[in-house]
């Protein structure tokens, strides 16, 4: 549903917000953004601050799990 083995255009449109739940389809909306369009730093920030919410909150949940076996 992210994008990376096909593009979203062949999809639904319903289908297309669907992809913003996992984090290859917020990497595919950077990449895609860089490669189709051209973008730069600023224009890709708001995958990227996504992507490392992302991250946070995974790395927040381990430690959160990982604590509670102890």
């Amino acid at each position: 549903m992210g994008g990376a083995f096909f593009d979203l255009a062949v999809l639904p449109a319903w289908l297309a917000p669907i992809r913003y739940l996992s984090v290859v389809g917020w990497t595919m909306d950077a990449w895609s953004a860089i490669q189709v369009r051209g973008a730069g730093v600023v224009d890709v920030l708001g995958p990227v601050t996504a992507l490392i919410g992302i991250a946070l909150a995974l790395f927040g949940v381990g430690v959160w799990r990982t604590e509670a076996r102890r």
